[in-house]
């Protein structure tokens, strides 16, 4: 049922956009009450996805669903009553010089804005618009207030902040913090790459890639990076987010907010691409991906929400593979080496230091 109901919504927060596009929400006075109605039937329909995801058939669920149903069937006849009531009045008082809202197939699906307002200027039908959306808006409030436990945010999801928010799971957890007297051997990588990211050329946005084997030292390369002293200065906001497999699109955005101390809840995308939009607004932004495992993330997740950033931004990410830095644009993929042998024998006595040294010392003479 979770698949249906979400192509079931999907479709009625086009139709109620449509209306919004038309003007006819704010020719009526019910602007606000339809955003709400739209930015609550987004929420929902990312929980459907997820039910879905998840294959939940918890009894609990399936009763949650049947009640969004029964309030999908009254959004679904208000707005059909909404566009039969213009149809009718138009019959009666029609303007040959009004045009219509053209579909994609040619026809004619609203009534132009001009038309619809004289339609509806009766006190009474615009009074019971107004009580309809506000009492199906209610319906929608009771619903996302009783979800049942299954469709709770998850406790075991963190980011690198610490925060849960609500979603998909991320299986590996990082943070920028890092102990620079337990980096060895990457002196020379960081300088080049933080050369690299401060160098102007007046480009919107430029990616950067980290590129390497598991455990050779993507990530310390990386929080060398975003704390390096002209990093800061450099860049007028500065953003970790710890990726991982299987992300969603939604959390994605949430990080970014919770990072910068945002208390973003449960949103619709559009709502949470808008807020990561505030965020880096006319402002030159590092955003750091670490262990990104699939390069469509970008385009479908992030590059729209970060458009407003200013020139100069960049993107500095963190994967195993080559191919996923190449289908997300980078400009330049700085791949990891093995440490030299004396590098490495010095990292691996500042691991055994004190009592135990002597034992790396008869390993080494081995």
């Amino acid at each position: 049922m979770a698949m249906v109901l979400d192509a079931f919504v999907s479709f009625f927060v086009e139709r109620v956009g449509d209306l919004v596009l038309a003007e006819v929400a704010l020719q009526l006075g019910v602007e606000d009450d339809l955003h709400t109605l739209k930015t609550r039937l987004e929420g929902l329909r990312a929980f459907l996805r997820d039910a879905e995801r998840r294959k939940i058939g918890d009894e609990s669920v399936r009763l949650w669903l049947f009640r969004l149903r029964e309030v999908m069937y009254d959004a679904d006849d208000l707005m059909d009553d909404y566009l039969l009531e213009a149809d009718r009045h138009l019959q009666v008082h029609r303007d040959p010089a009004a045009s219509a809202a053209p579909t994609a197939s040619g026809g004619s699906r609203f009534p132009s804005p001009s038309s619809l307002f004289s339609c509806f200027s009766g006190v009474r039908i615009r009074h019971e618009i107004g009580i309809r959306i506000a009492d199906v808006n209610g319906k929608l409030e009771a619903i996302f207030r009783d979800k049942p436990a299954p469709l709770q945010p998850e406790a075991s999801v963190r980011y690198s902040d610490g925060a849960q928010p609500w979603g998909g799971r991320l299986d590996r957890e990082t943070s920028y913090q890092i102990d620079e007297a337990d980096v060895v051997g990457i002196d020379l990588d960081a300088k080049d790459l933080v050369d690299r990211l401060t160098r102007g050329c007046n480009e919107k946005r430029l990616i950067y890639a980290i590129v390497g084997i598991p455990g050779i030292g993507k990530t310390t390369l990386a929080q060398k990076v975003f704390k390096d002293g002209r990093i800061a200065s450099h860049f007028e906001e500065r953003i970790w987010v710890c990726v991982s497999q299987n992300p969603e699109g939604s959390d994605l955005l949430r990080a970014i907010i919770q990072f910068k101390g945002g208390d973003c809840g449960i949103q619709c995308k559009t709502f949470l691409e808008s807020s990561v939009g505030d965020i880096v607004k006319n402002k030159r932004f590092l955003l750091v991906l670490d262990d990104v495992w699939e390069g469509w993330i970008w385009e479908k997740h992030l590059k729209n929400a970060l458009q407003s950033g200013a020139i100069n931004s960049r993107v500095l990410i963190t994967t195993r593979k080559e191919d996923v830095a190449r289908r997300m644009g980078r400009s330049y993929s700085h791949h990891m080496k093995l440490l030299p042998e004396d590098e490495g024998w010095r990292m691996l006595c500042k691991a055994f230091e004190g009592d135990r040294l002597s034992w790396v010392q008869r390993l080494r003479d081995v």
